[in-house]
Formats: structure tokens, C-alpha cells, sequence
């Protein structure tokens, strides 16, 4: 019934000249019409497969819960931390001193292994810090 109405519509409009307005708007309601479909599809397949929210990042370690983590006692803290270190402590691991730096990312902390390396051994590295064995102190 109603697609008899909008035929007759559409067949008054062409005998009174008005065939242009009536087209576009034809063209504009079918455009909705598609347009909303494709919308409700996407949802209904979207319905099934849930998106997990990417997890929150990681906050950086402070070097005392390094230090805890590592079985280190804190000796002193660098007047002036390393290059890109976010924090920097000298400590002692059996009697042995190391360096525990953090770091704002992982890259960081990898960059500053890199231009460390001929310093010491690395003792410990996780998440956003390295525990380095000094030579000597």
C-alpha cells in the first residue's frame, strides 16, 4: 500500500513539472535507507565479537621497589642521574654495587643498556628499569 502511494505521488509530481525534487529526494531516502542498513548490519556482526579495551600502561617502578624486588640495600642517590633515566640509586646485592636506573619506557631503558654496556653486567631488567653491576664505587 504504501509503495502504491508513493507511485501515485511520484506520478503527480512528474504531471505537475516537479519531477526533478521528487527524484532527488527519492535518491536522498534511498540513500538513508542503504546507509542505514549497512549500519545495522555492522552492528549485528559486531554484536557477537567483543573488543577487549587495550590494557592500561604499566606506571614505571620506583628504584625502591626495585631495590626490594632485587634483594638490594640503597647506599645513596646520584646527585645527577644518567642520561635518560626517569631515577637512579648506587646499591649493594651481596655485597656487590649496582646501579638501578628507571626509566619512563622500555626503550629508554634498552637505549641505556646499549650506551652502558662496557660499564658492568646487567644483575636484573624488567619493566621500565635495569640493575647494572659497577666495577667498582
Amino acid at each position: 500500500m504504501a509503495g502504491q502511494k508513493t507511485l501515485l505521488v511520484t506520478e503527480a509530481a512528474e504531471q505537475d513539472g516537479k519531477l526533478k525534487g521528487v527524484k532527488a529526494m527519492g535518491k536522498l531516502v534511498a540513500t538513508a535507507i542503504v546507509g542505514g542498513a549497512l549500519i545495522a548490519g555492522a552492528a549485528a556482526c559486531g554484536s557477537s565479537a567483543q573488543v577487549k579495551p587495550a590494557a592500561p600502561p604499566q606506571p614505571s617502578p620506583t628504584v625502591e621497589q626495585v631495590a626490594k624486588k632485587v634483594g638490594a640495600d640503597i647506599v645513596s642517590y646520584p646527585t645527577q642521574r644518567t642520561m635518560l633515566t626517569k631515577a637512579e640509586a648506587v646499591a649493594y646485592i651481596n655485597g656487590k654495587p649496582v646501579d638501578i636506573a628507571v626509566f619512563k619506557s622500555d626503550n629508554l631503558r634498552d637505549r641505556w643498556l646499549e650506551a652502558a654496556s662496557g660499564i658492568g653486567s646487567v644483575v636484573s631488567m624488567g619493566h621500565d628499569y635495569a640493575v647494572v653491576q659497577l666495577p667498582h664505587y
